[in-house]
């Protein structure tokens, strides 16, 4: 019977035998074209099928100023958050073993330190890996210019960024949420977290190449990156140390992720020599969404879902200048891997398109079949707004102001009855479930999902989530109340002859101290691709000071009040610069999360 199933299996996993020369020439002709129309230097790739690497290869140039080109087998490259991944293996490595389980709270493996429980039920190994903690995605200090001088449990547990939902609610993309599992992998593991993985993983496949360190002879061979300045040219872009370790770092080639890549395609297997075993390896491969089985989810750091209509697992990369992809399709025994080192258009991406177009046998154009008229059942209850819950991104004191000029996504009906997201019409499907309209191969999923009282209260597209918007959140009441603040301020801040001095200066101190550290914000972030904002190194020592300007102003402004209670007209204008230089560090405080970090955990001997 067994003999049976594995033989269906193999039917099943078939796929037409990709021509390695067909494969070559499609390259060849594609590639070059490509670079010069898009100015992207180069490009490397490797493509398997099952246990076979079918091509591996470079284009264009590794470093322009030094006439390197680039080389599939020798060039290493960056490939940032694909680095999930290999943190995802080694955590199901060691479940294997049976040392942890993918459902044990974090906690529970962290013995020193502890991700402060907000909410029920505990974080676990599965929330992290598939972003759905709840933890936000705050990258500020999160690089920097000079090697890290602590490791990662102190650089966690200064920096950690809070849980701001219940776990399995939402998706919230987290680097630090994988970096934490990388922590425990550490922890569990007995020894630096890029020691583990260059024991039980990278050495086992061979990838001799690939270090989560840049080592020195990995350095010689690291491919430059490049961005594009202010004239227009591709300029190299500085080296930048990456602090959440196990979900960044990652150097490799093209030929060293071919190897990955047949592990993962092959049960675990490579080579004739069981890197992955094979029940852990099932895991991995088979979906378990957290949120909706309708949505594309990430599981084990793969994010299930489809790449030009065939179902795949998958990860992408960008970090500064490299952007990569690595696309595993189970079914068709086929891998992909592309990196580009340039900032600019998605060139990996459409590589891998075209190979799966072009090999793979056709995907047809999605159908999409309506439960009933396709109408809501209960559409009062899903029209709204809501906010995109990656909210919580850009440093605190920007928060606000970011939200404010952010759009809400948006739920209404047309004129027929039938759902609009963004604009966009979608018909039901399913419970709360909706599909986009439209001629594409790929899905396009909504669903939404009702809190314990039964509200609607979250809708999940594709692998984002967002929250519906209470009242008093709505852009044109916090807008107008912000716009009014800052009047009240700046025609206090103009002064004159019935005006109290004190409060010109708490009107001033108040503008300044809010205004200036936002336009600066505005200035150095202007133009910058998201990865290259200064602010992701940290704020600059003045900032916090300057902006201790708002409360001092806001007391300051109290003060002119209760020397002006007498006389009606100065205690007005006292009290409107007063009120208005409170309201500022209270909105503020209203989109402060809590305080990162983690907290230590008593020892035995301190708990005796």
């Amino acid at each position: 019977m067994s003999a049976l199933v594995i033989s269906l299996a193999l039917l099943l996993h078939a796929a037409p035998p990709i021509d390695p020369e067909a494969l070559r020439e499609q390259l060849d002709e594609l590639v070059p074209a490509r670079l010069q129309a898009t100015g992207i230097p180069g490009v490397v790739v490797s493509v398997v099928q099952d246990d076979r690497v079918l091509l591996v290869g470079g284009w264009g140039w590794a470093d322009l100023e030094r006439g390197e080109a680039m080389d599939g087998e020798r060039t290493v490259v960056r490939v940032a958050s694909i680095s999930k991944t290999f943190t995802a293996t080694a955590i199901a490595q060691l479940e294997a073993e049976g040392r942890l389980s993918i459902d044990d709270p974090v906690n529970e493996h962290l013995p020193a330190v502890a991700l402060p429980e907000r909410f029920e039920p505990p974080v676990t190994l599965r929330h992290l890996l598939s972003h759905t903690a709840g933890i936000i995605n705050n990258n500020v200090g999160r690089v920097s210019r000079t090697p890290p001088s602590d490791g990662l449990a102190a650089f966690l547990g200064e920096t950690m960024p809070p849980q701001v939902r219940p776990p399995g609610r939402v998706v919230l993309y987290s680097n630090h949420g994988n970096a934490l599992a990388g922590l425990v992998v550490e922890q569990v593991g007995g020894t630096l977290f890029a020691e583990h993985v260059e024991r039980s993983l990278l050495e086992p496949l061979g990838m001799d190449h690939s270090s989560f360190e840049l080592r020195p002879e990995l350095e010689d061979a690291l491919a430059t990156g490049y961005v594009v300045d202010e004239h227009g040219r591709r300029v190299p872009y500085e080296y930048l140390y990456f602090r959440t370790v196990p979900a960044s770092t990652l150097h490799t080639t093209a030929a060293d992720m071919a190897r990955f890549m047949i592990m993962h395609l092959e049960g675990g297997r490579f080579e004739g020599r069981t890197v992955l075993h094979p029940e852990a390896h099932r895991r991995m491969r088979r979906t378990q969404a957290v949120i909706h089985p309708a949505l594309p989810s990430y599981h084990y750091a793969f994010l299930h879902g489809t790449t030009a209509g065939h179902r795949s697992r998958s990860h992408g990369g960008s970090v500064p200048a490299f952007l990569s992809r690595v696309v595993l399709l189970d079914e068709a025994g086929v891998g992909i891997f592309v990196a580009q080192n340039g900032l600019g258009p998605s060139l990996h991406a459409e590589l891998v398109d075209a190979i799966v177009e072009r090999f793979l046998p056709p995907a047809a154009l999605r159908q999409v079949v309506a439960a009933g008229d396709g109408r809501p059942e209960d559409p009062e209850a899903l029209v709204g707004r809501f906010d995109h819950a990656s909210k919580h991104d850009t440093p605190a004191f920007t928060r606000g102001l970011a939200r404010l000029l952010e759009p809400p996504l948006r739920v209404e009906l047309d004129d027929e009855g039938f759902l609009r997201v963004d604009g966009e019409r979608f018909v039901r499907t399913g419970d709360r479930v909706f599909e986009r309209v439209r001629e594409a191969k790929e899905p396009e999923v909504v669903v939404f999902v009702a809190d314990a009282d039964g509200v609607v209260r979250w809708v999940h597209r594709g692998a984002s989530s967002a929250e519906r918007m209470p009242w008093h959140r709505a852009r044109w009441i916090e807008g107008g109340l912000l716009g009014a603040v800052l009047l009240v301020l700046g025609v206090g801040a103009l002064g004159g002859r019935r005006r109290p001095r004190l409060v010109t200066l708490a009107a001033r101190l108040a503008l300044v101290g809010s205004v200036v550290p936002l336009l600066y914000a505005a200035w150095v972030d202007a133009g910058q691709e998201a990865y290259l904002r200064p602010l992701r190194f940290g704020m600059p020592g003045w900032l916090p000071v300057l902006r201790m300007a708002v409360p001092l102003g806001a007391g300051l402004g109290w003060v002119a009040a209760w020397r002006e209670r007498g006389a009606s007209h100065r205690l007005r204008v006292a009290l409107l610069v007063a009120v208005a230089a409170t309201a500022l560090p209270l909105w503020e405080l209203s989109w402060r999360p809590p305080e990162p970090g983690l907290v230590s955990v008593p020892s035995e001997a301190e708990r005796e």
